[in-house]
């Protein structure tokens, strides 16, 4: 069975500054900086190392913190792979929405939308930490459900999106939180971005986003007339 080193991706990284020591109590930008610092080495050593292989200890070392640093911030390994988790998704989040123009009409924020998340998913940090998650599901079943109790930071700005479009009257859907996991995974291929990365020609690309939309439009009732009263013709 391989181990989870060799199912990520390999990518060159530079080396992180260790934080420097400091005396008496932290200020709290200090004490978010020293949060943010050992979340990003405990990145690297879960995807380098693995769920069992990552320790607390080893983590203190490489952010350059006393033990009682780490263990003080996050308690357990558990609730700092979560907070890995929910870094992965935030990013991912920001990825999506970093500079999208969510007023213009729906079929090009949509199209957009599904573009964003192919090239997001495929992020090699990202992927590393859900490949790590399910080739260790089955010896330690609380990471993966840590991974996906932090889903919702990256569906967000979907979720909240249909649920404007519904409050419109633009889409009809039954919940917006389940139709935004649904078109995520249709965008990304489902298992596909896990397995391989392919490598989609412009024009393949084009007709995957399009193929996409074409099927959510259909299924929320995304009427091309009504589309062109509430914003005008495109």
């Amino acid at each position: 069975m391989p181990s989870p080193r060799s199912t990520t991706a390999r990518t060159t990284r530079r080396p992180l500054t260790p934080l420097p020591r400091q005396r008496g109590r932290p200020t709290t930008d200090q004490s978010e900086q020293i949060v943010d610092k050992l979340t990003q080495v405990a990145l690297r050593s879960f995807i380098d190392r693995g769920f069992e292989g990552t320790t607390l200890d080893a983590i203190a070392k490489d952010a350059n913190v006393a033990r009682v640093t780490v263990y003080r911030r996050f308690g357990d390994k558990r609730e700092l792979f979560r907070a890995v988790a929910r870094l992965a998704q935030t990013t991912l989040s920001s990825r999506l929405r970093d500079n999208l123009p969510m007023d213009g009409p729906p079929e090009q924020v949509l199209r957009a939308m599904i573009g964003r998340l192919l090239d997001a998913y495929v992020n090699p940090e990202y992927l590393g930490i859900v490949k790590m998650a399910i080739f260790e599901s089955n010896r330690f079943p609380e990471i993966a459900r840590a991974y996906w109790s932090e889903i919702d930071h990256a569906l967000q700005p979907i979720t909240a999106y249909l649920q404007q479009l519904q409050g419109d009257g633009v889409i009809s859907v039954e919940n917006a939180r389940d139709a935004a996991l649904q078109f995520t995974t249709l965008a990304v291929g489902g298992i596909r971005y896990l397995l391989l990365q392919p490598k989609l020609t412009a024009a393949g690309r084009q007709r995957w986003i399009e193929s996409v939309y074409t099927t959510f439009a259909r299924a929320w009732g995304l009427d091309r007339s009504h589309l062109d009263r509430l914003y005008g013709p495109s």
